[in-house]
């Protein structure tokens, strides 16, 4: 192999076609979101064999401008949206999206670029993807705690976010899907593993 070979290229070979539509609205998405869950921390989609938002990071760090600039061009499978009206879309989620009793909803998901365009649709899924971090901590901790009431009511909404956007939307794919199931079938059979391994590499502060 070429060592002089750049990331730049590298990347484009691996690609092997720009990404388009559907695609390229998903790794809109989750590079909206991490940028504004901490990305240094590897939020959101990032576990085992598959760091599905650390790749994206990467993609964007590599390419920088021309990246950035592929992604306001292009419309989403929604279209796009003006910050003011993807805050009105996040609020929106939170006041509907339950999280755990005492939890509090992080600053994170403020919008800060009032110039920037937004994939529609895009503000439900990262509303759903901190409660779903903030559910599964509530798990573990209960877990740890011998609470098996609180276990038991956090498992269960678990479950219930399989029907929620951020699983079976637009913005999913089955690698998201296929991480959530198992930390489900663990909890379920009392394993915290795959909880535990979810929450180190996604939920950073939070």
């Amino acid at each position: 192999m070429n060592e002089t070979k750049t990331l730049e290229a590298r990347l484009a070979g691996a690609l092997g076609a720009p990404l388009e539509g559907a695609e390229l609205a998903r790794l809109d998405a989750r590079v909206a979101t991490a940028l504004r869950l901490d990305p240094r921390r590897g939020h959101r989609r990032a576990i085992g064999r598959k760091p599905v938002l650390v790749i994206a990071g990467l993609l964007v760090v590599a390419l920088g401008a021309v990246a950035s600039g592929a992604l306001r061009s292009t419309e989403s499978p929604f279209g796009l949206e003006s910050a003011a009206n993807f805050q009105a879309e996040i609020d929106a989620a939170k006041a509907v999206v339950p999280i755990p009793a005492g939890a509090n909803w992080p600053s994170s998901l403020d919008v800060t670029d009032a110039s920037g365009s937004y994939s529609a649709a895009g503000g439900r899924a990262m509303v759903e993807n901190v409660a779903f971090c903030l559910w599964t901590t509530a798990w573990i901790s209960a877990s740890e705690d011998g609470d098996a009431a609180s276990a038991a009511r956090s498992l269960n909404v678990l479950r219930d976010s399989r029907s929620w956007t951020s699983y079976s939307g637009t913005f999913s794919d089955r690698s998201y899907r296929d991480i959530v199931d198992g930390i489900v079938a663990g909890a379920a059979a009392g394993n915290s593993q795959p909880a535990k391994r979810f929450v180190s590499v996604n939920c950073g502060g939070l």
